[in-house]
């Protein structure tokens, strides 16, 4: 059990909503408590150039100098990115990304998710990204799966995003196909938005 254990978390890494960085300790020592054995097991020189590397591949700027830096410290678009990076940083094949761009506004939120589009480019990550934002889930997505609402949750609908790459979503949201799109992963979306906003209000 162990051990499968230590292989799942290896294979999948989860990136949370709520930015979860300890408040008490450097952004070194968030990516290293946070990362698996690739990291843990570095010490000094090698330590601060692998932080280093992973800080330059989430656009973090002067990461000698941020690594030093403690959440408080930086905005939460810049939080945000360390705690992609630490879901990076044991090598996953796969990230959940769960609504990792909740706390974020508009602006920082198209960054946030151009940065997500250009990682999975560079590093074949696989990414299963959970949002409410229908246009934020076809701008990234080769596929979308819609899920009933409540904690017995099944599956209710899959959507192929056959939209060319590399994808705008300000500029391709226009075209008949993602207009189409949409107008069918919506019908089947609408029925589980309204029992979620009437369970709410129970």
């Amino acid at each position: 059990m162990g051990d499968s254990l230590e292989k799942t978390t290896q294979t999948c890494r989860v990136s949370w909503s709520d930015i979860s960085l300890l408040p008490a300790v450097s952004c070194r020592c968030n990516r290293r408590g946070g990362s698996g054995t690739r990291v843990r097991n570095l010490r000094g020189a090698a330590l601060r150039e692998r932080v280093r590397t992973l800080l330059s591949s989430v656009r973090i700027p002067s990461p000698e100098v941020r690594m030093r830096e403690y959440p408080h410290q930086m905005s939460g678009g810049m939080r945000q990115r360390i705690a992609g990076a630490i879901a990076l940083s044991a090598g996953p094949k796969v990230i959940i990304a769960d609504e990792p761009t909740t706390s974020l506004d508009v602006t920082i939120q198209a960054q946030y998710l151009d940065l997500l589009k250009n990682l999975q480019r560079d590093t074949g990550v696989g990414l299963i990204f959970v949002t409410h934002d229908l246009e934020e889930a076809m701008s990234l997505s080769d596929r979308v799966v819609v899920m009933s609402a409540g904690y017995a949750s099944r599956l209710i609908g899959e959507f192929a995003i056959d939209l060319p790459r590399p994808r705008d979503v300000a500029e391709i949201r226009l075209t008949p196909r993602f207009v189409e799109l949409h107008r069918l992963i919506w019908q089947a979306l609408r029925d589980e938005v309204q029992k979620a906003y009437a369970h709410a209000l129970d």
